[in-house]
């Protein structure tokens, strides 16, 4: 385990798409362990974002999820 800090980088994945989609399509973590970061794949409400179009039949969008507050946190 490391004992300083390490870098954190976020991989978001498309629309439509899944966490260990992208996991698996980037291969990141490859990279991470190689390049000493630590990756996170999240998985956004019901496979899209809110990307702040309105569109309905996002849930994301429908119900207004906050992906920047919920990243920052």
């Amino acid at each position: 385990m490391a004992k300083e800090p390490m870098p954190v980088v976020f991989v978001l994945h498309g629309g439509g798409g899944t966490a260990r989609q992208i996991e698996r399509t980037t291969k990141f973590d490859d990279l991470a362990e190689r390049e000493g970061f630590v990756v996170v794949y999240p998985e956004s409400v019901g496979g899209n974002w809110n990307d702040g179009r309105g569109v309905e039949f996002m849930q994301a969008q429908r119900e207004n999820i906050d992906d920047v507050k919920f990243v920052s946190d």
